[in-house]
This record gives structure tokens, sequence and C-alpha cells, in this order.
């Protein structure tokens, strides 16, 4: 039997009722005589045709990911040689490039991978984020990329894109069933709301009603993953040559820790009074709770972009709050004497003004000037 928690089909219902019609996106096809478009990415934080930037980029449309069947943060890596995004065993993802990245998911640990996601930057990012469905685009820059994007990315940046809300009424999702009893379910909608307003958002609910292995004292499941995100954006654009973007987020976690102990050792430190046990299966468990790790994240950002004669004058304010819970057994036995909870929260603003002049303003061809103050 299918089961879906309260959150997740109050999530869904409420993006199904907001927004309707059939679905309507297109990629960018051939031009006229045949040549296929520029590909344009914003890997120096302007707008440029990929083909003209001395930077290694892999640049993946939204409509590419989905054509590959690629749904997940970890099927992305896939694609992107160089790329690992492992889901951490805390329900964040832990980015590596060219073996170059950060192993430790512990709060207040930030990765030599920068994330950012329509221009903020994410120092943790919950794995159910990168499973919405309304990318434009993923960037992946490799390499040192300090001078732009700060001390955070020595090995590189992943830049996420998101669609921007359209005029135009359109709606997408799907839902599927998998093993382990995995029920996943997504939809992406947007409206316009006047004639300078529109608006968009996305969800997503993965429940996975069987653990890779269950805890044997209790019966739980173990070695699992439950996430579920909302994702919306408010564009307005009031006059000539200015956009106002507001955004927010949320995103749900909860994942099965995994801990047992190895054939041929005892089951925990030597004074149980179980001695050696017998062997279990590899995802198994022999705790006397269920452990698992719990976080709940949201976040609103503003954007707020403004053509002037000579560039473009870019604002983007964002807050972010990730709150976790941890609850263990410390030596792997259903010896109720060894637990431990953990309890925590990383609070992150940050504020960036960018003032970036088009590329044929340089002189012989250089580019032009950009400045960033965070």
């Amino acid at each position: 039997m299918i089961k879906i928690d309260r959150y997740a089909v109050s999530c869904l219902a409420f993006i199904a009722g907001t927004l309707a019609t059939s679905p309507a996106w297109a990629q960018a096809a051939p031009a006229d005589d045949g040549k296929v478009e520029d590909i344009v990415v914003t890997a120096q934080r302007r707008t440029e045709n990929i083909q003209k930037i001395p930077v290694t980029v892999t640049a993946i449309s939204g409509d590419s990911l989905a054509a590959r069947g690629i749904t997940d943060v970890s099927s992305f890596a896939q694609v992107t040689s160089g790329l690992q995004l492992n889901p951490g065993t805390s329900g964040v993802v832990l980015p590596f490039l060219r073996g170059v990245g950060t192993s430790a998911s512990n709060l207040g640990r930030e990765s030599s991978v920068a994330v950012y996601a329509d221009g903020v930057y994410f120092s943790r990012l919950p794995v159910g984020f990168f499973s919405l469905n309304d990318v434009e685009r993923v960037e992946v820059l490799k390499g040192p990329q300090g001078t732009l994007f700060g001390r955070n990315s020595s090995a590189g940046v992943i830049q996420i894109i998101t669609k921007d809300p359209s005029q135009t009424p359109s709606m997408k999702g799907s839902i599927s069933y998998g093993n382990y009893d995995t029920v996943e379910a997504s939809l992406y909608g947007t409206t316009g709301l006047g004639d300078k307003v529109s608006m968009n958002i996305a969800g997503f609910v993965r429940k996975q009603g069987d653990g890779y292995g269950i805890n044997v004292p209790t019966g739980g499941r173990a070695n699992y993953t439950d996430t579920a995100a909302v994702r919306g954006k408010l564009l307005i654009k009031p006059g000539d040559g200015t956009r106002v973007t507001i955004g927010g987020y949320y995103a749900h976690t909860d994942v099965g820790q995994q801990g047992n102990t190895y054939p041929g050792t005892l089951a925990g430190y030597s004074s149980t009074p179980y001695g050696p046990l017998p062997p279990i299966g590899f995802y198994d468990q022999r705790n006397d709770i269920d452990s698992a790790v719990k976080s709940d994240s949201w976040g609103v950002s503003l954007k707020v972009e403004q053509d002037i004669s000579f560039a473009q004058l870019t604002s983007i304010s964002a807050y972010t709050k990730e709150v976790e819970g941890l609850a263990d057994d410390g030596d792997y036995t259903p010896r109720a004497d060894f637990l431990f909870a953990a309890h925590g929260y990383v609070k992150q603003f940050t504020q960036e003004l960018q003032l970036a002049a088009p590329r044929e303003a340089g002189s012989n061809g250089s580019p032009g000037s950009i400045i960033t103050t965070h």
C-alpha cells in the first residue's frame, strides 16, 4: 500500500490548485541558417557565449537533464566529468570536483566547491533542493574561481539557474513508484498575475517506505532517505530595464543513519553482555533506537536588476536558515546505555552588489569590467 505523509500531500495539492493548463517550455532550436544557436552562460557573472570565456564550463539545460532521465542529485554527476555529488548522511549535498571537496557534513563546515542557486550562495544545500524540476540549466565551473566567487570556490563552482516565471500559464508534473516502497512526485507551474507580474512554483516529494535495511531490535527501517521541497518565484517588471525577483524555498529531509559493526569484531564495546553477535545484513542495524537525522531549511531572496547606460547593476539579498536534529546509538547494540542526540542550526545572510559592463565595453575586445561586493 502506498503511503505519503500529510505534509507531502498538502504541498502538492496547494501547487496543483494554484496553477493549471497544459505544460509548455521549449529548448533552444537551431537558427534559420541551420546553425545551432549560441550557448549562453553566466559563468563570469554576466551573460556570455560559452565559447568566448576562458573558463572550463559544463552547461546542461533542464530539458537535457530530463531527457536523460536525471531527476536526482546523484545522477546529475553522471553527465559531468570530474563531478561527484554525494548525498551525505546528514541529508546535505557534498560536492567534489576533480577529486577536491569536503567530506565532513557537520554544521559550520563549508565545501571547497561553492554552490549558488539564482546567484545566492548556499553554505549547506539539502538533497531535496536538487530534486526540484524548475531548473533552466546547471553550470559547473571547474578549477579555482576565487576571483569572482570568493574563498569557498578553490575546487570550482556549481551554479543552478531556475526558470523565470512566465506570463503564459503552464503546468507539468510526474509521479512514480519504485523499489523499497519508494514514491516520488513532482509538480511545476507558472502563470501571470497581471501585465507586469508573474509567478512560478515547484514542489517535490520522495517517501521511501522501506529502508535498504532494518533495525533488528525495533523492526524499523534503516538507511533510507525522505525528502520534500517547494520553491517559488515572483517576477515583477515595473519598467523598462528593471526586474525585481522575489524567491523563497522550504526543504525537509529525514535520513536514516548507517551504523553497524563489522564481521569478526565484537558488537560494540568489549563489556557488552551480548558478546559476539551473529552477523546481520550489510544495511541492517542492531540499535536500540531508530537512528536518523532530520532537518528543515528555508530561505528568502530579493534580486533587483537595473540596466543603466554603461552597465547592469544587480543587487542580491538573501536569508537562509537550517535546523538539524540527530538521534543515534553510540555502540550499535541493543543495550540502551550509549545514546546521544545533537541539535543545531545555521543562519546565513548575504548581500551582494554587482556592476557588470557588457563584454564589448572593454578595449581591444577584452572583457568589460565587473565590480562585486559582499
